[in-house]
């Protein structure tokens, strides 16, 4: 079980990911936003560019994904500890799981595929 400190949950490290890991920043509008009855569009924007990443895991053992699991628990909110891919500079936010999902591959053998879930900026 590989772990990397680039990535934490709480302090603790996360598996190194073995899929692509997307980095996103999205504005988050008020739902007043949309289009009036000429078709112009009115923007309420109430946060900007609010980061989330998407991990992703190609194969899991009934170990690591505990771990990961583990990792999350019944917690609403956590400290996320990330190094900027800009600057390589170690930063730490608040931050939730907003989804997550996992196929198991084969229950008799404990192996799980594409495990993906995202965590979001609060």
């Amino acid at each position: 079980m590989r772990t990397t400190d680039l990535f934490t949950i709480d302090g603790k490290p996360v598996l190194v990911p073995d899929g692509d890991l997307a980095f996103l920043a999205e504005d988050m509008e008020s739902s007043d936003s949309g289009h009036d009855e000429n078709g112009n569009y009115h923007r309420y924007v109430l946060r900007r560019n609010v980061q989330s990443w998407d991990f992703s895991y190609s194969r899991l053992s009934q170990e690591e994904y505990a771990y990961m699991e583990g990792l999350f628990g019944q917690k609403d909110t956590f400290t996320f500890g990330f190094t900027s891919p800009c600057s390589g500079v170690k930063q730490e936010i608040t931050a939730y799981r907003s989804k997550h999902s996992i196929l198991w591959h084969c229950a008799a053998d404990g192996q799980f595929r594409d495990y993906r879930f995202r965590i979001t900026a609060c």
